[in-house]
């Protein structure tokens, strides 16, 4: 099965770091591809770049300032993909969940709040024949017509740091150290002096995972 994870971000300079931490949590058994574009690029360019890549579910991260496009998106890639099978998340898809899967059919899963361990448990599933999408937590989804929502995941702040350091690693490496997750003031080197207690924080918890067997605690 390929999965893909998809962010429209604000601005070509910055990253998502959200569906990184997703890729990254989920590396270990499933490789999934990340693909990023922003608001002011062409959404038939955009379309014709997810369907070259041939998914089999391909994730949305959704934010205030792209749920629109991103909703024009999927409507007019399951016409070209009618077997993928789409997943949203993000602010502005947990709040509304219900809504969405009764007015756009064309959506088939949203996960509400943090969404590691739904979506590495979504691969799983969605790769077998009889998945049980009942057993996910944090999940909606329709099961024969009608709308479900499983249990809420319980918040497990250190696994999810333990991915956000992964995905800040690639990001990192990614982008020659400079970051710009959320704006633009102060340029680089001020948001590097800024965020530089949180990204030594990550990067403990990442060396520390991959240095040591034992659990978290």
């Amino acid at each position: 099965m390929k999965a893909v994870l998809f962010a429209l971000n604000a601005k070509y300079i910055h990253s998502n770091l959200a569906i990184r931490s997703l890729s990254a949590y989920a590396a270990k058994l499933f490789p999934v591809e990340i693909c990023e574009y922003t608001i002011n690029q062409n959404l038939d360019d955009i379309l014709a770049d997810l369907y070259r890549r041939q998914p089999d579910l391909i994730g949305f991260s959704c934010y205030i300032f792209n749920v629109e496009p991103t909703l024009k998106l999927i409507s007019s890639l399951k016409k070209l993909l009618p077997r993928c099978r789409i997943l949203l998340g993000g602010p502005e898809t947990s709040y509304r969940a219900k809504e969405l899967l009764e007015y756009y059919p064309e959506i088939d899963f949203i996960i509400s709040g943090e969404g590691e361990i739904p979506f590495f448990s979504l691969l799983k599933q969605a790769g077998s024949e009889q998945g049980d999408f009942s057993s996910i937590p944090a999940l909606h989804y329709r099961d024969g017509g009608q709308g479900v929502q499983t249990e809420e995941v319980p918040q497990l702040p250190a696994q999810r740091l333990l991915g956000q350091a992964a995905a800040l690693s690639q990001l990192l490496e990614g982008c020659g150290g400079r970051i710009a997750p959320g704006g633009d003031g102060g340029g680089p080197q001020s948001q590097r002096r800024q965020q530089q207690g949180q990204e030594s924080a990550y990067m403990d918890l990442f060396h520390w995972y991959h240095l040591t067997d034992k659990p978290m605690r």
